[in-house]
């Protein structure tokens, strides 16, 4: 399953049953959990944002997205919370492109 730029919208609660549900959908559709959930998006802190110019893109990507709906852009500890809570038992975070990470989700 993918995901690109969802999570950053929603509230901690929501992020929690999006991705429930995402954990539901790939291990009944794999048999035995064998899938993963990969997501992109933003990481605050990681070091895929680390030079100053990056970091003041992303606190006014970050003002811009608690102004218009209810999500936030989150710390790797944060996003880490919401896997728990979901249920998955591992991640890794790949940068990929600017601000912009790959995570992987494991059951």
């Amino acid at each position: 399953m993918y995901m690109q730029w969802v999570l950053c919208d929603w509230s901690d609660e929501s992020c929690v049953k999006i991705l429930k549900q995402a954990k539901e959908a790939v291990t009944s559709s794999n048999g035995g959990g064998k899938g993963k959930v990969m997501i992109v998006e933003m990481v605050a802190g990681h070091q895929s944002c680390s030079d100053r110019e990056a970091t003041g893109t992303l606190l006014y990507l970050d003002m811009v997205i608690m102004m218009t709906v209810e999500g936030k852009v989150r710390t790797e500890p944060q996003f880490a919370k919401l896997f728990s809570e979901a249920g998955f038992a591992s991640y890794t975070i790949t940068p990929v492109c600017g601000l912009r990470v790959l995570i992987e989700l494991y059951p």
